[in-house]
């Protein structure tokens, strides 16, 4: 999703039919999961130890954009270890992060009620909640707080969801962290 794209996607996840699945429906891509990550890492031969997994996990989120660059990185590098570290270097650089957060659809700046409303529910979760996992009614009722209504809310959380801006558990949110850093590097999202 980019920029001037999230209109289009509050229309199409509160048309009845696509979130009912009658008519179609929307189908959210996905970051790899631990699970799905192991099975990467078995197909490209790279970071099959629990400590390298573990840490694969935590520097690209399972991102796939990510964990392209991390290939690239490997592949001039030859060392796994030093891949990662580079890859750490490279996101924390402000330019790389802003390429990282545009890719994943989460442009800092708004630049219509649409893009505002979903930095509006991203902000007061991170500002008042934290970045851990919270009741999903908690985090509607922050962005309730921060002055968005119940339905504005909602869709904001829909939106930051569909986006993998927020993880989900059940019931429970967490905002996702290497998304979360690279809006924190660019200091324009709380």
């Amino acid at each position: 999703m980019s920029r001037g794209q999230i209109g289009f996607w509050r229309d199409l996840l509160a048309d009845p039919e696509t979130a009912a699945g009658d008519g179609g429906s929307a189908v959210v891509l996905r970051r790899y999961d631990r699970w799905g990550l192991r099975d990467w890492t078995q197909q490209h031969s790279v970071y099959e130890t629990e400590e390298r997994l573990t840490r694969l996990a935590a520097i690209t989120g399972g991102w796939l954009i990510l964990l392209d660059k991390v290939l690239d990185l490997r592949a001039s590098h030859r060392d796994q270890d030093n891949a990662l570290e580079e890859l750490e270097k490279w996101l924390a650089r402000k330019e790389n992060a802003q390429d990282f957060v545009d890719a994943a659809g989460l442009a800092p700046t708004a630049v219509d009620r649409e893009d505002d409303l979903v930095r509006q529910g991203y902000e007061p979760v991170v500002g008042e909640l934290g970045t851990g996992w919270n009741l999903e009614a908690d985090c509607t009722t922050a962005a309730e707080l921060a002055g968005l209504s119940p339905d504005d809310a909602r869709w904001a959380l829909a939106c930051l969801e569909t986006l993998q801006a927020l993880d989900r558990d059940g019931a429970r949110l967490r905002v996702e962290p290497v998304l979360h850093r690279a809006l924190g590097s660019l200091g324009t999202w709380e």
